[in-house]
């Protein structure tokens, strides 16, 4: 409903909220992008220390987290 409101004016004040609303959008996904990325990143350097460690154990479980990290962002991507 509020979103409709700023469709219908045609002031300079209308423009400038639509454009607050979009630039809003866009910062919100890319912050989310970001967030994801630092999760998969952190997991990849987790995974990189275990395999010069040999930490087989701490490896599987990085492996494993990342696979469902990754499953999590395929599943909730499936839908749009």
């Amino acid at each position: 409903m509020l979103s409709t409101q700023y469709l219908t004016r045609n002031t300079c004040q209308g423009f400038a909220t639509r454009y607050k609303i979009h630039i809003f959008t866009i910062m919100s996904h890319v912050n989310y992008v970001n967030a994801v990325m630092s999760e998969i990143n952190c997991m990849t350097d987790s995974i990189y220390e275990a395999l010069i460690d040999g930490e087989n154990s701490d490896l599987q479980d990085n492996i494993q987290t990342l696979i469902k990290i990754l499953k999590d962002l395929q599943k909730s991507h499936d839908d749009l």
